[in-house]
């Protein structure tokens, strides 16, 4: 089965408007690298998998992608666009578990909304918002979308981020804010605005593993997922395991193996 390629290689193609953060006299206050604070692991990922690696995506000061990878110990600097309002991305991955980039949704932040000095604190819900600016930026290069004059470095981002925690939202999408149709949303947005009401839940299908696979293989439980923000997934007596699958195909992670799940089918690798 292929790999998660949107979320393993991409580029962050943005257009950044110029944020003006000047110092009495004009002098730029903007620090010429940022120490990137990286968030603790949700506990089922941390238990089932272990420390993570994570591969960083950003833009440099000549607005063109950069990556990095890290063990995520001691310190990790990015040097950022001067002047731009830029999504800094942040993917776990375990090289051990055979785990890649991108199989686990990434954590991340905006500058300069989540720097504080030459720090970027970098948060799950932040992984939401960069990867929803990427969104909007790619929406950007279809030939409808660049009829409208919505831009992503014009969005209101902290006003985004507490109607995402709101009551506002569908509760699916306020408890698992993966869940939610943000190619669709951006596409939408682009082209004539953002509305609340915009946020869905995404097409969904249920697949159910057995927990007796073929050639008397057991899928043994509990799995952790691809959403930081969802809990474990047990199995249903004398049924199995249901998955909750998109158009994408996602990893799910148990102490017995590893199962990768999309429409209609699925891979256990004990």
């Amino acid at each position: 089965m292929k790999g998660n390629s949107g979320f393993l290689f991409f580029v962050l193609a943005l257009v950044s408007g110029s944020l003006n953060f000047a110092a009495c006299g004009g002098d730029p206050v903007i620090p010429p690298e940022y120490t990137v604070d990286l968030p603790t692991l949700p506990v089922n990922w941390q238990e089932l998998m272990g420390n993570a690696h994570w591969r960083l995506v950003w833009l440099n000061p000549q607005g063109v992608p950069q990556v990095l990878e890290t063990d995520g110990r001691g310190k990790t600097a990015i040097t950022s666009v001067l002047e731009w309002a830029t999504p800094v991305l942040a993917f776990p991955f375990w090289p051990g578990r055979g785990i890649r980039p991108g199989e686990m949704r990434p954590a991340g932040g905006l500058l300069p909304f989540d720097a504080s000095g030459s720090s970027l604190r970098l948060s799950w819900h932040g992984g939401i918002e960069a990867w929803f600016y990427r969104e909007l930026a790619e929406a950007l290069k279809t030939e409808e979308a660049r009829r409208g004059k919505r831009r992503p470095e014009y969005f209101d981002w902290p006003r985004f981020r507490v109607l995402l925690q709101s009551d506002a939202v569908p509760e699916a999408v306020r408890d698992d804010p993966w869940r939610a149709d943000w190619r669709g949303i951006a596409v939408e947005t682009i082209k004539s605005g953002f509305d609340r009401r915009r946020i869905k839940v995404q097409p969904e299908e249920e697949l159910l593993v057995p927990r007796e696979a073929p050639a008397e293989t057991t899928v043994s439980g509990p799995f952790t997922g691809p959403s930081p923000f969802a809990g474990l997934l047990f199995p249903e007596p004398g049924t199995g395991f249901r998955f909750r699958v998109t158009a994408r195909s996602d990893t799910y992670v148990s102490a017995g193996g590893i199962l990768r799940v999309s429409k209609g089918a699925w891979i256990w690798n004990p």
